[in-house]
């Protein structure tokens, strides 16, 4: 007898580790929507792969009513990309489970055991090193004798960006993309460019005043405050961060893969 479609709710120990392997953010790439808020508020959504439902997104009429509340076929989004992700032209069953195996895989690291549920989510992202800097060289932004300082200043840039959140790197990322040739951004424009609380956001800059990769500049003759993309060696005449800005420009490179996910192997293959 065919079983009759009915939607059930996920298990406890179910829900329990779509929160630990969320790490606390939305699922869909780049989108650092927190799934839980400072208050402890839950402010996301749970989003089935093959819906719970007839005729929900991507519903299967082979599954059982169980098979369709396991974690396999879970995960969590924010309101926004929850409804994105209703068009299943772009996002069918094949690129679902593709964004759930990447999101998940970034915390693997800090989810030896379930029972830890306190974590450092800054150590969720494994570092992807370039092999040298020859992109950069080919592009004219650096010279050949040039390398060896700028690789140890991007070294120094990954080692720090690894020590904040992926919140924080994500703002850094958009300070970075909206800087102009001097490295700078106005404060003013920062606090309307940020989907967060403002004063949210002015805690990340501060973290990231804290570990020297950017500064707040005050111009008195103008009575303008900048946030400053900083080298973070003494021996860089210029930011690396911003080299990394323009060769994902020229490239078409997602500049978040290199400063969220610190990913930097781009740099390797478009050599």
């Amino acid at each position: 007898m065919t079983e009759k479609v009915k939607r059930l709710t996920p298990k406890p120990e179910v829900l329990r580790e779509l929160f630990l392997k969320s790490g606390n953010v939305c699922a869909f790439p780049n989108c650092l929507h927190p799934i839980v808020d400072t208050n402890g508020v839950y402010v996301a959504q749970l989003c089935h792969i093959e819906a719970a439902s007839v005729g929900g997104q991507r519903f299967n009429e082979d599954q059982t009513n169980e098979q369709r509340r396991q974690f396999e076929n879970l995960l969590l989004m924010c309101h926004r990309h929850h409804k994105e992700t209703d068009d299943v032209d772009k996002f069918d069953v094949a690129r679902m489970r593709e964004i759930k195996r990447k999101h998940e895989a970034k915390f693997e690291k800090v989810l030896d055991s379930l029972a830890n549920d306190v974590y450092d989510v800054a150590l969720a992202y494994e570092p992807k090193k370039a092999k040298s800097l020859k992109a950069l060289i080919e592009l004219k932004l650096i010279e050949q004798s040039e390398e060896h300082i700028y690789q140890s200043e991007l070294d120094e840039l990954v080692f720090l960006l690894n020590k904040v959140s992926p919140a924080t790197r994500k703002i850094f990322s958009i300070v970075l993309n909206r800087a102009d040739e001097n490295c700078e951004f106005l404060l003013n424009e920062f606090q309307y460019v940020v989907s967060m609380d403002a004063r949210e956001a002015y805690n990340h800059i501060a973290i990231l005043e804290k570990y020297g990769l950017l500064y707040d500049n005050e111009d008195t003759e103008r009575f303008e405050r900048k946030l400053c993309i900083n080298s973070v060696t003494t021996d860089s005449q210029y930011p690396v961060a911003m080299m990394l800005k323009v060769f994902a420009e020229k490239h078409s490179c997602d500049l978040n893969t290199m400063v969220v996910d610190l990913d930097l192997s781009d740099l390797d293959a478009n050599v």
